[in-house]
Order: structure tokens, then sequence, then C-alpha cells
């Protein structure tokens, strides 16, 4: 941002002028790497300045300045409107013009003075983040490392799912409208299931036939049709679990009249149910089926249950005699341990793992910008599933050693809340949480750390304070996986990051979350 020169005159304000725009999100403009981009986000008020200047040759090298610097945001030290308009009270602020300048020549006692005055935006200023990071973009900032030692999907900015190669960043979509969700972190996964995609053809029970499906891969793909007669059960069963351990299976479904797959009662035979999801011969509540839109009438349906200690080969999709008449077709199927489903891994004549991902800043590429005394960390993300347990973190700057020095932003389990937390050779120092954040929504935060003064704020909402504890030492890097040494993945998307080296003001807090 431009600095005003401090041999120009400062501005006076019009208070009768005052207009209040709170949490305004000004445009976006190019800054540093390629496609990045840098979003202020600040309380705004309207002002009418005026400038005083004496001799014209001051005013014709300040009109110049301006010409060149008045219409983009610059920093300047002025009068805070929060002090009282106090002249004595200089404090820096952000301000850009808008609209035409005028100007008038006074005579004054010692002479002639040129008053200029112009419509302005002020607002009380943060400075800009030492650290911005805008996973939206689609391009990796080039000083994270990133690696995954597999090849994984993602849906693409056509909406439809492809391969991703090893060691490579997935850059996410939402299938059904293509807003980018921003960069996707996942835990290690297995598919258990063979032939996800029925390539060895379709083998059932009851009114089940073979049928084709083309979304959302854009090529054609097997799958199984399922018929209805009110008489016939139909069902489909693939793989084998452990008694006593939890999973998740998820299928692509296309209903055959376009609509969205219905689960209205938790009783699976009921009529309300268009089918259920069975796994080791226990059906998870339909009711808390998720149902995810991958756009042209496509849906991916996952349920979650523990499996129980016998049927377990049962696993698959059935369809009882008493559930809707409405027909499907289904294939990609993924049956994975854990609590969640994740993105789809396609299988042929064998099991196939995911490898985790893992994204870290090091070296100068983090000292250059990070604060090891006091600073502030902002993200915008979100979950696409909750683990049984642990600390989910967006964001960590770490000494990567246990017991280990971090500053660590992100979602925590245990009451699920979001939170941010500091440790001191391994003890938790701070540790301030908020709100009850939902799956597949994203949440702005910011935690800012300074010895004895922490301060924790989500979403615009009241701030938490703890104002006793040290802050870390040692910092040497930052990792957008997980809390080392065996900290939870964050198993979700990161649309930005941002980093503040001071610690922000409460009320600063606020507006940058909002």
């Amino acid at each position: 941002m431009t600095v005003y020169p401090a041999t120009f005159p400062c501005p006076l304000i019009a208070p009768t002028s005052y207009e209040a725009a709170i949490n305004l999100v000004r445009t976006e403009f190019e800054c540093g790497l390629i496609k990045q981009r840098r979003r202020h986000r600040r309380m705004t008020r309207t002002f009418n300045l005026a400038f005083m200047i004496k001799q014209a040759p001051v005013y014709g090298k300040w009109l110049n300045w301006v010409n060149e610097n008045g219409w983009d945001w610059f920093k300047i030290d002025m009068p805070s409107d929060l002090a009282g308009l106090s002249l004595a009270a200089t404090t820096p602020h952000a301000v850009r013009f808008f609209g035409d300048l005028s100007t008038t020549l006074i005579e004054g006692k010692d002479g002639y003075w040129w008053e200029v005055s112009v419509s302005a935006e002020v607002s009380e200023d943060m400075g800009g983040p030492a650290l911005f990071l805008d996973f939206t973009s689609g391009v990796l900032d080039p000083r994270i490392t990133f690696t995954r030692a597999s090849t994984a999907t993602r849906v693409n900015a056509s909406g439809l799912i492809e391969s991703v190669a090893v060691n490579r960043p997935r850059f996410d979509y939402d299938p059904a409208t293509l807003e980018p969700k921003g960069l996707l972190i996942e835990e290690q996964r297995t598919n258990l299931y063979v032939q996800s995609e029925f390539g060895s053809g379709v083998s059932g029970v009851g009114l089940i036939t073979s049928s084709t499906m083309t979304v959302p891969f854009g090529t054609t793909i097997n799958a199984a049709a399922y018929g209805h007669d009110g008489v016939t059960d139909a069902y489909i069963y693939k793989g084998f679990v452990v008694a006593s351990t939890t999973y998740t299976l998820s299928v692509f479904v296309s209903m055959d009249d376009g609509g969205a797959p219905s689960f209205g009662s938790s009783t699976p035979a009921s009529v309300t149910n268009d089918f259920v999801l069975a796994v080791g011969g226990n059906v998870p509540d339909p009711t808390k089926y998720v149902v995810q839109n991958f756009g042209d009438g496509l849906y991916r349906v996952s349920g979650t249950i523990t499996a129980g200690a016998t049927n377990s080969g049962n696993n698959g999709v059935f369809k009882y005699a008493t559930n809707s008449s409405r027909t499907f077709k289904t294939s990609a199927w993924q049956l994975e341990e854990g609590a969640f489903a994740t993105s789809y891994i396609q299988t042929v004549s064998s099991q196939v793992t995911r490898s985790a991902d893992s994204a870290v800043m090091t070296g100068v590429n983090f000292s250059s910008w990070y604060n090891q005394s006091e600073g502030t960390l902002f993200f915008n993300a979100s979950l696409i599933g909750r683990r049984a347990s642990g600390f989910e973190t967006v964001a960590i700057a770490t000494a990567g050693v246990f017991p280990y020095n971090a500053v660590a932003v992100g979602f925590e389990v245990a009451g699920n809340k979001l939170r941010g937390v500091t440790r001191v050779n391994g003890p938790i120092t701070a540790d301030l949480r908020y709100g009850n954040p939902q799956t597949f929504v994203p949440y702005s935060c910011a935690f800012a750390y300074k010895i004895n003064d922490f301060a924790f704020c989500a979403s615009g909402a009241s701030v938490a304070t703890d104002v006793l504890g040290g802050v870390p030492v040692g910092v040497d890097r930052m990792t957008f996986c997980k809390e080392p040494p065996n900290g939870s993945p964050l198993n979700g998307h990161i649309r930005r990051i941002m980093y503040y080296n001071t610690r922000l003001s409460n009320a600063q807090l606020q507006i940058l979350t909002s």
C-alpha cells in the first residue's frame, strides 16, 4: 500500500459527513504472486476531507501525487474519528478518494491558501497481511511443498471427477454450482470394494439389471439399475467388514425421474425411503444419510454405522418391496473405514488406497513473514466430515518436534468447536473455542497471540480472550495438514489463509472474520 508523504498536509475532517459501512468487503485486486488476491475487509467510513495548502508549488506536487495514487488505497496518519476527531490523536488509516476534487482559493492573515476538499473512504488501518494464500485461485503458492504418495480424485472446474497425479494438489470445485472450494486435504483411506464400477458386470438379487451412467466422470461406466414391483426386495452386496468397526458406504445414484433421492424415515422398509444402505448387516439411519448434489440429476449418498458381529458380507444397496416405487441407477461404490465419506477412489481388480495429503512451508519461505513474539492467524475453511476424536487443524505454525511449540487453528471434534491454541514446550498455554460448525460450510476464524494476550474470533461473533500464557518459541514451519506429531488431518477444504505479524485488536478480529 502506498504511503502518503509526510511532507504533505494532514487532512481535516468534516464530522457532519460521517457515514458508516461496517464490514464492507472491498474489491479484490492483484497482489504478489500470480493469481493471488488480497482482500480488504475494513470498518469503512465516508468523510469529506479538506487539505489546506499554502504555497502553489506544494499544491502542484500534492495534486500530482493525488492524481497518481489518491484513488487507490493509501496509508496516511490522520485524526481518528474514534478519538473524537482530535488533531493531536493521529493514527494510521487506510484512505482512498472518490468523486472530484473541489479547490477554493482562500485569503488568510499570512497569505493565500488553497483549500482542497474531496470525498473519501476512510478506515482504521490494520495493515496488510504478511502472508496471503488464496487456494480458490487454483494455483499453489510456490513456497508450499505439497506431497501425496498416490493419485487421488477431485471435482474439476467443469464439475467432473478426474484423477490427479502423485504429489499434485487438488483444487476442488462444487460439482453442482462449479464454485471453487479451495485446496482439498484428506487423510489416508482405502476403498474396500473391488470393481467399484461393476467392471465385471452386475450380479444382484431381485429386480436388478445391467445399465450405464455417464456422469460425473465424463465417460460411460457400468451401473446397476434397480426396479420395483411392490413385491420383490432387490439388493446387491459386495465386500466384507470387521465387526465393531465404523464404516461409511457411499454410492452415486441417478433417480430415473431426475429428482433427488429421498429418505424420510428411520425405519428402513418405510415407503418414504427410496432405498437404504447396508453395512455388515446393519442399516444406518436413512434420515441421517448425507446426500450431495453432483448436478445433472446425479447424487452421492453416504451412510455411516458400526458393523455388527454377523453378516459381515452384507454391504451394499437394498431396496425393500415396501420402499417407494421410484427406480434408479447406481455405480461408483465406495466402502471405507471411517466416520464419513471421502473423495471417490476408483477400483478394478483390487482394493485401492489413497495416501494422505501433506502441505508444508519451511525455511526462508516461512521465516520471512512469521513473527515469533506476536501475530494473528486467519483461515477460511470447511470440513467434509468429523473424525471420532481429535483436533482437525487447518494451519499450524510449529517447531515440528515433540514436545513442540505451536500456534494452531482448526476444528475441535470434542464439543464440535472452532479452535485456536498455542503450545509452549508441549503444554497448552492458550485454548480458545467457539461455535457449532457444520460440515461443508466454510467458516472464517482468526486467532491472535501475544504473551499474556490471546484472542479468538469466528464469523464476526464475540471475541474469546485469555490474558495469561506464554507464546511459542523456535517455530520454523507451517503445515496445512495436521498437528504433529500424531494429530488429526483436516479432512476438508482450505479457501484462504492470512497471517498478520502483529496481534490485531479484538475489533479488527471481528471485522476480519465477518
